[in-house]
Protein backbone atom coordinates (compact mmCIF):
# COMPACT_ATOMS: atom_id res chain seq x y z
CA UNK A 1 0.00 0.00 0.00
CA UNK A 2 2.72 2.37 -0.46
CA UNK A 3 1.75 3.49 -3.89
CA UNK A 4 -1.50 6.77 -3.95
CA UNK A 5 -4.77 4.65 -4.26
CA UNK A 6 -6.16 7.64 -5.98
CA UNK A 7 -9.31 7.47 -8.40
CA UNK A 8 -8.73 9.35 -11.92
CA UNK A 9 -10.29 13.11 -12.00
CA UNK A 10 -13.57 13.44 -14.04
CA UNK A 11 -13.41 13.68 -17.59
CA UNK A 12 -14.74 16.66 -18.14
CA UNK A 13 -12.85 18.44 -14.94
CA UNK A 14 -9.10 17.95 -16.01
CA UNK A 15 -6.00 19.00 -14.07
CA UNK A 16 -5.26 22.74 -14.86
CA UNK A 17 -9.45 22.94 -15.79
CA UNK A 18 -10.77 26.34 -15.15
CA UNK A 19 -12.32 27.11 -11.44
CA UNK A 20 -14.76 29.88 -10.17
CA UNK A 21 -13.99 33.07 -8.95
CA UNK A 22 -13.59 31.63 -5.90
CA UNK A 23 -10.83 29.59 -6.94
CA UNK A 24 -13.07 26.43 -7.22
CA UNK A 25 -15.06 24.34 -9.98
CA UNK A 26 -17.71 26.71 -10.79
CA UNK A 27 -21.91 25.74 -11.46
CA UNK A 28 -22.30 24.00 -14.26
CA UNK A 29 -24.29 26.54 -16.25
CA UNK A 30 -27.63 26.06 -18.17
CA UNK A 31 -27.66 26.98 -21.35
CA UNK A 32 -30.13 30.13 -22.17
CA UNK A 33 -33.25 29.57 -24.38
CA UNK A 34 -32.53 32.21 -26.43
CA UNK A 35 -28.74 33.17 -25.88
CA UNK A 36 -27.02 33.18 -29.03
CA UNK A 37 -23.42 32.56 -29.96
CA UNK A 38 -22.55 36.22 -29.10
CA UNK A 39 -24.24 36.16 -25.96
CA UNK A 40 -22.97 38.98 -23.58
CA UNK A 41 -21.79 38.84 -19.78
CA UNK A 42 -25.06 39.22 -18.20
CA UNK A 43 -27.11 37.01 -20.58
CA UNK A 44 -24.30 34.08 -19.48
CA UNK A 45 -25.15 35.31 -15.74
CA UNK A 46 -28.81 34.90 -16.78
CA UNK A 47 -28.67 31.40 -18.45
CA UNK A 48 -27.14 29.79 -14.39
CA UNK A 49 -29.77 29.43 -11.59
CA UNK A 50 -30.16 32.35 -9.33
CA UNK A 51 -29.45 29.80 -6.40
CA UNK A 52 -25.96 28.56 -8.07
CA UNK A 53 -25.40 31.72 -8.44
CA UNK A 54 -25.64 33.07 -5.65
CA UNK A 55 -24.03 29.97 -4.61
CA UNK A 56 -21.30 30.59 -6.49
CA UNK A 57 -20.54 33.88 -5.22
CA UNK A 58 -20.61 33.39 -2.02
CA UNK A 59 -17.71 30.67 -1.71
CA UNK A 60 -15.74 33.32 -4.09
CA UNK A 61 -16.20 35.91 -1.11
CA UNK A 62 -15.42 33.71 1.36
CA UNK A 63 -12.30 32.74 -1.18
CA UNK A 64 -11.41 36.36 -1.63
CA UNK A 65 -11.81 38.43 1.43
CA UNK A 66 -12.95 35.82 4.27
CA UNK A 67 -16.40 35.17 6.59
CA UNK A 68 -16.35 38.24 8.05
CA UNK A 69 -16.91 40.00 4.24
CA UNK A 70 -19.63 37.88 3.39
CA UNK A 71 -23.43 39.47 3.87
CA UNK A 72 -26.38 38.97 1.99
CA UNK A 73 -26.08 42.35 0.47
CA UNK A 74 -22.71 41.51 -0.92
CA UNK A 75 -23.59 38.39 -1.74
CA UNK A 76 -26.74 39.69 -4.09
CA UNK A 77 -25.15 42.24 -5.28
CA UNK A 78 -22.38 40.15 -6.98
CA UNK A 79 -24.91 37.93 -8.36
CA UNK A 80 -26.89 40.39 -10.32
CA UNK A 81 -29.93 40.15 -7.99
CA UNK A 82 -31.56 42.52 -4.91
CA UNK A 83 -31.63 40.94 -1.09
CA UNK A 84 -34.87 39.49 -1.88
CA UNK A 85 -33.05 36.51 -4.04
CA UNK A 86 -30.95 35.46 -0.43
CA UNK A 87 -34.01 35.33 1.52
CA UNK A 88 -36.27 33.61 -1.18
CA UNK A 89 -34.01 30.75 -1.53
CA UNK A 90 -31.96 30.44 1.56
CA UNK A 91 -33.67 32.77 4.13
CA UNK A 92 -30.81 34.77 4.99
CA UNK A 93 -26.99 34.39 5.47
CA UNK A 94 -27.11 31.54 7.74
CA UNK A 95 -29.84 29.55 5.53
CA UNK A 96 -26.34 30.76 2.47
CA UNK A 97 -23.60 29.11 4.39
CA UNK A 98 -25.47 26.48 5.48
CA UNK A 99 -26.47 25.50 1.64
CA UNK A 100 -22.75 25.68 1.11
CA UNK A 101 -21.86 23.43 3.35
CA UNK A 102 -24.90 20.78 2.60
CA UNK A 103 -23.88 21.09 -1.04
CA UNK A 104 -20.32 20.61 -0.17
CA UNK A 105 -20.88 17.37 1.72
CA UNK A 106 -23.10 16.30 -1.90
CA UNK A 107 -19.62 16.88 -3.62
CA UNK A 108 -17.02 15.76 -1.59
CA UNK A 109 -19.36 12.33 -1.02
CA UNK A 110 -19.90 11.76 -4.97
CA UNK A 111 -16.15 12.36 -5.01
CA UNK A 112 -15.70 9.74 -2.47
CA UNK A 113 -17.95 7.32 -3.60
CA UNK A 114 -16.05 6.77 -6.91
CA UNK A 115 -13.97 4.30 -4.76
CA UNK A 116 -16.70 1.42 -3.54
CA UNK A 117 -15.88 -0.26 -6.73
CA UNK A 118 -12.73 -1.28 -4.54
CA UNK A 119 -13.31 -4.56 -3.43
CA UNK A 120 -10.51 -5.00 -0.87
CA UNK A 121 -11.61 -3.39 2.50
CA UNK A 122 -8.62 -1.37 3.37
CA UNK A 123 -7.54 -0.88 -0.18
CA UNK A 124 -10.89 1.07 -0.85
CA UNK A 125 -10.61 3.21 2.52
CA UNK A 126 -6.86 4.27 1.46
CA UNK A 127 -8.34 5.20 -1.89
CA UNK A 128 -11.04 6.82 -0.07
CA UNK A 129 -8.75 9.05 1.72
CA UNK A 130 -7.06 10.15 -1.12
CA UNK A 131 -10.42 11.03 -3.37
CA UNK A 132 -11.39 13.20 0.09
CA UNK A 133 -7.72 14.89 0.36
CA UNK A 134 -7.86 15.62 -3.77
CA UNK A 135 -11.39 17.33 -3.34
CA UNK A 136 -10.62 19.19 -0.23
CA UNK A 137 -7.26 20.14 -2.17
CA UNK A 138 -9.52 20.94 -5.12
CA UNK A 139 -12.13 22.78 -3.19
CA UNK A 140 -10.59 24.67 -0.16
CA UNK A 141 -13.02 27.24 1.02
CA UNK A 142 -16.38 24.70 0.57
CA UNK A 143 -14.12 22.05 2.69
CA UNK A 144 -13.35 24.72 5.46
CA UNK A 145 -16.43 26.35 5.56
CA UNK A 146 -17.89 22.59 6.18
CA UNK A 147 -15.38 21.90 9.19
CA UNK A 148 -13.64 25.09 10.20
CA UNK A 149 -15.14 27.91 11.76
CA UNK A 150 -14.77 30.42 8.39
CA UNK A 151 -17.92 32.24 8.79
CA UNK A 152 -18.10 34.33 12.47
CA UNK A 153 -21.02 33.20 14.24
CA UNK A 154 -22.46 30.54 12.11
CA UNK A 155 -23.65 27.96 14.38
CA UNK A 156 -23.46 23.98 13.36
CA UNK A 157 -26.41 22.50 13.65
CA UNK A 158 -29.71 21.48 11.72
CA UNK A 159 -29.86 20.78 8.20
CA UNK A 160 -26.43 21.27 7.76
CA UNK A 161 -25.52 18.94 10.65
CA UNK A 162 -27.51 16.20 9.62
CA UNK A 163 -25.94 15.82 5.95
CA UNK A 164 -22.36 15.54 8.13
CA UNK A 165 -23.77 13.05 9.95
CA UNK A 166 -24.91 11.11 6.44
CA UNK A 167 -21.38 11.79 5.54
CA UNK A 168 -19.98 10.20 8.03
CA UNK A 169 -22.67 7.13 7.43
CA UNK A 170 -20.93 6.46 4.36
CA UNK A 171 -17.37 6.58 5.89
CA UNK A 172 -18.88 4.33 8.70
CA UNK A 173 -20.21 2.13 6.00
CA UNK A 174 -17.01 1.35 4.56
CA UNK A 175 -15.03 0.88 7.75
CA UNK A 176 -17.50 -1.52 8.53
CA UNK A 177 -17.22 -3.46 5.15
CA UNK A 178 -13.20 -3.74 5.61
CA UNK A 179 -13.96 -4.87 9.28
CA UNK A 180 -16.78 -7.97 7.64
CA UNK A 181 -13.69 -8.75 5.54
CA UNK A 182 -11.84 -9.54 8.66
CA UNK A 183 -9.03 -6.91 7.28
CA UNK A 184 -9.54 -4.72 10.48
CA UNK A 185 -10.96 -5.98 13.76
CA UNK A 186 -12.33 -3.61 16.53
CA UNK A 187 -14.50 -3.57 19.39
CA UNK A 188 -16.23 -1.20 18.14
CA UNK A 189 -16.37 0.16 14.63
CA UNK A 190 -18.17 3.22 15.07
CA UNK A 191 -14.91 4.73 17.47
CA UNK A 192 -12.66 3.44 14.75
CA UNK A 193 -14.37 5.10 11.93
CA UNK A 194 -13.84 8.42 13.97
CA UNK A 195 -10.76 7.49 14.60
CA UNK A 196 -9.84 6.93 10.46
CA UNK A 197 -11.61 10.00 10.00
CA UNK A 198 -10.10 12.59 12.82
CA UNK A 199 -6.32 11.23 11.00
CA UNK A 200 -7.13 11.54 7.21
CA UNK A 201 -8.92 14.57 8.11
CA UNK A 202 -6.07 16.52 10.65
CA UNK A 203 -3.52 15.91 7.95
CA UNK A 204 -5.95 17.00 5.10
CA UNK A 205 -6.61 20.38 7.07
CA UNK A 206 -2.61 21.05 7.77
CA UNK A 207 -1.69 20.65 4.48
CA UNK A 208 -4.64 23.35 3.47
CA UNK A 209 -2.96 25.21 5.89
CA UNK A 210 0.37 25.30 4.11
CA UNK A 211 -1.32 26.19 0.93
CA UNK A 212 -0.41 22.77 -0.50
CA UNK A 213 -1.37 22.42 -4.42
CA UNK A 214 -3.34 19.20 -5.65
CA UNK A 215 -0.69 18.82 -8.18
CA UNK A 216 2.11 18.56 -5.10
CA UNK A 217 3.45 15.32 -5.45
CA UNK A 218 5.66 14.91 -2.39
CA UNK A 219 2.86 16.29 -0.37
CA UNK A 220 0.83 13.79 -1.60
CA UNK A 221 3.41 10.86 -0.82
CA UNK A 222 3.49 12.54 2.42
CA UNK A 223 -0.44 12.09 2.98
CA UNK A 224 -0.30 8.49 1.32
CA UNK A 225 2.27 7.41 3.84
CA UNK A 226 0.58 8.66 7.03
CA UNK A 227 -2.40 6.44 5.62
CA UNK A 228 -0.44 3.41 5.01
CA UNK A 229 1.06 4.08 8.19
CA UNK A 230 -2.51 4.42 10.10
CA UNK A 231 -3.86 0.91 8.36
CA UNK A 232 -0.90 -0.88 9.76
CA UNK A 233 -0.94 0.46 12.91
CA UNK A 234 -4.62 -0.35 13.27
CA UNK A 235 -3.96 -3.77 12.02
CA UNK A 236 -1.02 -4.33 14.95
CA UNK A 237 -3.12 -3.34 17.40
CA UNK A 238 -6.40 -5.96 16.14
CA UNK A 239 -3.12 -8.53 16.36
CA UNK A 240 -2.00 -7.35 19.99
CA UNK A 241 -5.64 -7.23 21.32
CA UNK A 242 -7.83 -9.71 19.93
CA UNK A 243 -10.98 -7.64 19.48
CA UNK A 244 -13.97 -8.35 17.49
CA UNK A 245 -15.67 -6.35 14.68
CA UNK A 246 -19.35 -4.77 16.95
CA UNK A 247 -20.74 -1.86 15.58
CA UNK A 248 -22.30 0.24 17.93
Amino acid sequence: MSSPRSIPPDADAPDGADVGRGGEPPAAPVAAPHAGPHAGPRAEAAAVPLRDRLLAEAIAILSKDGGAALTVRRVAAAAGCSTIGVYTHFDGKSGLVDAVIQDGFDALDAAVARVDTVEGGIERLHAGAHAYRDWALANPTRYRVMFDALVPDQEWGGAAARRGGDSFAAHLARVDYAAGRGELVAADVTDLAHHVWACVHGHVLLQLLRGVRPADAEARAGFDQAVTWLFEGCRALDASQGGRSVRS
